[in-house]
């Protein structure tokens, strides 16, 4: 059961209907390994400036979008844009290694094209690896991936091995 919308209580449950994900898509080719670290872009803007930023340095990104201001409406472009330029401005995509870059939560294909191409040009004149479209996040379906870990992109890879978390996450 999910909740379809989060503030109406127990009243509003409904059994989730499976779809398929969308492949996933390279806006920046390139190979790396590094450590995981990111999470909802607003939450990470808020951390620069502070001394509780983690050193990003060799770090794979990993950005993903919450939902809009109201529940079941999607992030606003130009605050994903002006979020995405504050990262920039802080120097935070400079020292990082990759980035892995969730299925924007509600984004219809014109959003989504709009969203890649403002990463894109976010990252422009910096050679690293951009992994868009990964079902992490607000998305549906949802990975859950862990944070700190070793990871692996590369753009030239089969496509299962594209993506790869390098490390045991869960022990018995």
């Amino acid at each position: 059961m999910e909740f379809k919308n989060w503030l109406a209580g127990d009243g509003d449950t409904q059994p989730r209907t499976l779809e398929p994900a969308p492949k996933w898509k390279w806006l920046k080719a390139g190979k790396v390994k590094g450590r995981l670290y990111g999470g909802c872009l607003p939450s990470l803007v808020q951390l620069c400036g502070t001394k509780y930023l983690p050193d990003y340095t060799g770090r794979i990104l990993l950005l993903e979008l919450p939902e809009g201001d109201k529940p079941g409406t999607p992030f606003s472009l130009d605050a994903a844009r002006s979020a995405m330029a504050d990262l920039r401005n802080a120097g935070l995509l400079e020292k990082v290694g990759g980035i892995v870059v969730g299925r924007p939560y509600m984004y219809d294909e014109k959003m989504t094209a709009a969203f890649e191409k403002m990463v894109c040009d976010q990252c422009y004149g910096i050679e690293i690896p951009v992994l868009a479209g990964v079902d992490t996040g607000h998305s549906d379906p949802m990975l859950t991936l862990p944070l700190d870990v070793m990871v692996s992109l590369d753009s030239e890879a089969m496509e299962y091995e594209q993506f790869v978390i390098l490390e045991e996450v869960v022990k018995a």
